[in-house]
């Protein structure tokens, strides 16, 4: 009983030594480590400033330099010419005495056409007939039975719608009556300076 007694003495003692030690040095240690924790929080705060320097000032200013320089300057445009307007030259077609172009009467065609001045029978309706290539016959197709005006009919024949009289168109004779008198012709020949078959004159 006097044994447990001093050993509970013994381990109370020396529990109040490790209480006083501990006690007594606590403060301190714990103040070192605020200052560390606090002096490192400080530290790891601290923002970080970094300073970007341009690495080629030489060529930031020559860049600078240029772009002040003079404006680019542009090529001129080549001159444009203008060609002159194309002339046009239009050949009037022939008149009177000329009739008609001899490639436009086909060779056993015919073309009307009216009598102008210096013919007797100008203002009267007329005819072209080309029988054989490159012979023209021209006639005055009013009727000489009472004034009708004669058309072709059939092949190298006139025939006139009043009373049926008939005419050669190669000459104007009369084919049948009651007409007795042939019709009126002119001469007519193709104009080599132009091509145009040209009335030369009255015939009868």
């Amino acid at each position: 009983m006097e044994r447990r007694r001093l050993l509970t003495l013994a381990i109370g003692g020396a529990a109040s030594l490790v209480a006083a030690a501990c006690g007594s040095a606590a403060p301190s240690s714990i103040k070192k480590l605020a200052a560390r924790s606090t002096t490192t929080t400080a530290k790891r705060a601290q923002p970080t400033t970094t300073t970007t320097r341009p690495k080629h000032k030489a060529s930031a200013t020559s860049t600078s330099t240029t772009s002040s320089s003079e404006p680019p300057t542009t090529a001129a445009a080549p001159p444009t010419t203008t060609a002159p307007p194309a002339t046009t030259t239009t050949t009037a077609a022939p008149s009177w005495p000329a009739i008609v172009p001899a490639t436009e009467v086909a060779v056993g065609g015919t073309f009307d056409f009216t009598f102008g001045a210096g013919s007797s029978h100008s203002g009267e309706p007329g005819i072209i007939y080309q029988p054989s290539a490159g012979t023209f016959v021209a006639l005055d197709t009013i009727c000489t039975h009472q004034g009708g005006i004669c058309a072709p009919a059939a092949a190298g024949i006139l025939l006139c719608p009043r009373h049926g009289s008939k005419f050669s168109l190669a000459d104007g004779s009369v084919i049948l009556g009651p007409a007795i008198y042939p019709l009126s012709k002119a001469s007519v020949s193709v104009d080599p300076s132009n091509g145009y078959v040209t009335f030369r004159g009255d015939i009868s």
